[in-house]
């Protein structure tokens, strides 16, 4: 951690009168809180300490309560569901959750204001907090809608288009962290429909988590497309859906995501692109595509690249909005910039657990790795330093380091190696 140094604050010309301190100041985070209070600095100047924690951008470190404007650490404001504002929580201060009730599903906060939902005969229904708690299990906004989904009828079990984008509207387990959605290509083999196979997938399953598409690529297919989530919400999801298909010998025999005849099938992993800044998004495509790094990203991916997904280094963002090569828009590259998303479409399908947690773990890897407090500049995008990142991590990424060691980047660890 830097030094937190007393800095003399210069006087500036500002017809406000006010002092700033110099671009790159280094102060606590709770002098920071008192600092925008009176107006003292701005939010482009300072480095932020907060602990051991060091935040390059005030935002990181210090936010406004959504309801009455008050500066606070960002890690002291909780969600809060309020009057008005459906399934999108307000980020909110302590003084402004006193009188909130807690959803029985999630814990999540919400205002004594919002009425409570509960789920009776397969319906959602509202009344006051007071009189579901009794009941039933309380639930918010967000665990409601969740649950409406979860039982619409035409939503699950059945293949739906390839333009239908309700699985968007499912509400996440889990708002606090960086969003994912994914897309795993799926083929019915030996003889069903591909109707019948996913049918038998969602017998075992259920719904609420991820809804089947039709895939005008695939001959007899389908793909799975899950509601946008954390990772940890995905590998524990996907921890079910590998329980449900190893426990079936009717999606052993019927059910594949790349031993078909075409060989065809991917994997797509969505990420939330308002999470990411212009420059961690040209880090990533930098990471994804430079020559130096092709061998091992083919190797990561299991697949040489095709059609659907090809590498360029004749890449640029356009209005930080889309990706394109040269005159082009790069739909079909490694890394495809949309407008709200940013998709890494490198993998080729699998069902495998082992091979489906390297992918997930080497997509927040990656994102982690570029992210702007890693401290990895653009001339560090290769190989090595990615390694060195893993490893440090190795166990939150466990497959991935499997991997890397399986194939030769790094030697196993002592207790691996016996």
């Amino acid at each position: 951690m830097p030094n937190v140094a007393t800095f003399r604050r210069t006087q500036t010309t500002s017809t406000l009168d006010r002092e700033f301190y110099p671009p790159g100041t280094v102060i606590p985070a709770d002098q920071a809180i008192r600092d925008i209070e009176n107006r003292v600095i701005r939010r482009e100047d300072a480095v932020i300490v907060n602990g051991n924690q060091v935040f390059h951008r005030l935002d990181d470190a210090v936010r406004s309560c959504d309801v009455c404007n008050t500066a606070a650490l960002a890690s002291d404001l909780r969600p809060l569901f309020r009057v008005g504002a459906g399934t999108a929580p307000a980020q909110t201060c302590h003084s402004c959750r006193v009188d909130a009730w807690s959803c029985g599903e999630c814990s999540a906060q919400v205002a004594s204001s919002v009425h409570a939902s509960y789920l009776t005969n397969g319906r959602i229904r509202t009344d006051t907090y007071e009189t579901v708690s009794r009941d039933y299990t309380p639930m918010c906004p967000r665990c409601a809608e969740r649950e409406r989904l979860r039982h619409s009828d035409d939503l699950y079990g059945r293949i739906l288009s390839y333009s239908d984008r309700r699985v968007g509207n499912i509400p996440s387990e889990d708002n606090t962290s960086m969003l994912y959605g994914l897309e795993v290509e799926c083929c019915a083999v030996g003889g069903p429909r591909a109707e019948d196979v996913v049918s038998a997938l969602h017998n075992l399953t259920g719904g609420g988590y991820y809804v089947t598409k039709h895939d005008g690529s695939l001959d007899n297919g389908f793909e799975i497309v899950t509601r946008p989530d954390s990772m940890a919400t995905h590998r524990a999801e996907w921890s079910k859906i590998f329980a449900a298909i190893g426990g079936s010998d009717y999606l052993q025999r019927h059910l594949r995501s790349w031993d078909v005849p075409r060989q065809c099938c991917g994997i797509h992993c969505h990420i939330d692109k308002s999470q990411l800044s212009a420059l961690e998004l040209g880090k990533l495509l930098v990471w994804l595509n430079h020559p130096d790094n092709r061998e091992f990203i083919i190797k990561v991916a299991g697949r040489q690249p095709n059609s659907y997904t090809s590498f360029s280094s004749n890449l640029k963002v356009v209005d930080g909005r889309r990706l394109k090569n040269g005159r082009s828009e790069a739909r079909y590259m490694a890394l495809n910039v949309q407008a709200n998303t940013a998709e890494f479409r490198i993998f080729r399908g699998t069902l495998n657990p082992e091979a489906f947690g390297k992918n997930l773990d080497f997509v927040e890897a990656s994102v982690e790795w570029t992210s702007l407090g890693s401290g990895c500049s653009l001339q560090d995008i290769r190989v090595p330093a990615f390694i060195a990142f893993v490893k440090e991590r190795r166990n939150r990424f466990p497959e991935l380091w499997k991997h890397i060691v399986r194939w030769g980047y790094a030697p196993a660890d002592k207790k691996q190696a016996r």
